[in-house]
């Protein structure tokens, strides 16, 4: 067996057991601590932020946009509707009976590929030529001036063939609306259509109010993630700030120097497009199936199975709620103990670059509960911690460590009236400490 170092120091104005290992909280985190020197801040958060080009690069479907390109796509399956002009009147214009199926189905699948709609206006714009009407005099009176537009289509020989509106409109699906808008603002600006919707209205005060977010948001300090093999250049804050808490201290501060403020969309837009950051650190021995059953979920484009893996998911965290239900639910003359080695940690913890690229030792820790009905206080836990040079962590460890805690759970339950005469176990199922034939 192992022999156990005991804390016998008494923490003053405190009842807790001596043999208690006591916690000393951090100080608070907040976000003039983080904005403050390295020296003063936290030592885990000593990095710079950095500004990211794409910022957190999630790949986030744009439905509206992908709705919006369905909706211009030109579809190659379509159906030649006959103008009737056969060339038998001679001051026709259309000469659509020169043209095949296959030479209007060529330009018809040419356009197809096409997916803007700008340039879609563009390619067929090629095909038309605007000008301005001969003034036949039928009217006395003053009128606006009438525009003349002539239509084409191109032959598989290279033939520009003139055909009527409606022939053109069939052969490319452009309504006579939208026929008559191009014409009109090819009139008016002597140019291709130019995109004017959406896109960011930028002005100077605008301006200024984005690099003054920027400019506030990489005085803090972060840190990075050493979890994974490859730098993901994701970086992160403490985890008890919000993006609505940094908007709130920038705001104020802005009032302060009577300065314009932002709303919080805007502070989130430039938090999330133009750095990498996020709060917390990554999670770590988390549930597989929950894992499994939340990227299921994602994934699953049937609602119906959706649905499914969704209650599938809400039983199992309901199922995961009965353990600290039996713990909690204490019969009279029993009492309940649960144990597990909880994370290792590396000694000594620092940031130092020679410390932290350096083999660190690890410190064990094992810890029993008693489980209180009511609050669970500081003399209820016992922490058996030891280092990795001193012993592993198998089995005759674990063993020895429960012994040492029986006796003094024994010596314990012996100054009490009616002492429990039945004793309950929880612990997780690792083979190699817990669950074992030696255990």
């Amino acid at each position: 067996e192992l022999g156990f170092i005991e804390n016998v120091q008494q923490v003053p104005n405190s009842s807790c057991h001596p043999a208690t290992l006591i916690p000393v909280p951090s100080s608070e985190v907040s976000v003039d601590n983080v904005l403050s020197t390295p020296a003063k801040s936290e030592p885990e958060y000593i990095e710079k932020v950095q500004q990211v080009n794409g910022g957190r690069k999630r790949n986030i479907i744009n439905q509206k946009k992908l709705k919006q390109l369905q909706k211009n796509k030109i579809s190659t399956e379509w159906t030649f509707n006959d103008c009737g002009h056969t060339g038998e009147n001679k001051k026709c214009i259309c000469k659509v009976y020169n043209l095949s199926f296959e030479d209007m189905n060529t330009f018809r699948k040419n356009i197809s590929t096409i997916k803007s709609k700008i340039d879609q206006d563009k390619f067929v714009l090629t095909m038309m030529a605007v000008n301005r009407a001969k003034d036949t005099r039928r009217h006395s009176t003053p009128r606006a001036v009438r525009t003349h537009v002539e239509y084409y289509l191109p032959s598989i020989i290279g033939e520009r063939i003139p055909v009527c509106a409606t022939v053109f409109s069939n052969v490319t699906s452009f309504t006579r609306r939208r026929l008559n808008l191009l014409t009109s603002t090819f009139k008016k600006e002597q140019k291709s259509p130019t995109e004017r919707r959406g896109g960011s209205r930028l002005s100077e005060k605008s301006e200024e109010i984005t690099d003054s977010i920027k400019a506030f948001i990489m005085k803090m300090k972060c840190r990075k993630s050493h979890y994974a093999r490859n730098d993901t250049g994701r970086s992160y804050l403490p985890p008890e700030m919000s993006i609505k808490s940094l908007w709130e201290h920038w705001k104020e501060k802005r009032i302060k120097n009577e300065k314009p403020v932002a709303s919080i969309s805007k502070f989130h837009y430039v938090f999330t497009n133009s750095f990498n950051l996020s709060f917390g650190h990554p999670r770590q021995d988390v549930c597989s199936n929950c894992t499994e059953l939340i990227t299921n979920i994602k994934l699953e484009k049937d609602m119906e199975a959706k649905a499914y893996l969704k209650r599938e998911l809400y039983n199992h965290k309901e199922n995961a709620k009965i353990f600290p239900k039996m713990m909690s639910n204490i019969r009279p003359g029993s009492i309940h103990v649960s144990f597990d080695m909880m994370q290792n940690q590396p000694l000594p913890k620092l940031s130092v670059t020679d410390t932290f690229y350096s083999r660190q030792i690890w410190l064990y820790n094992l810890t029993f509960v008693i489980n209180s009905e009511q609050y669970q206080s500081p003399e209820n836990c016992y922490l058996y911690t030891w280092l990795e040079n001193e012993s592993g962590r198998g089995p005759n460890e674990v063993c020895s460590a429960l012994l040492n805690f029986l006796e003094k759970l024994e010596e314990r339950l012996k100054q009490y009236t009616n002492p429990p005469t039945t004793l309950n176990l929880f612990s997780d199922s690792c083979s190699a400490q817990n669950k074992n034939q030696f255990l």
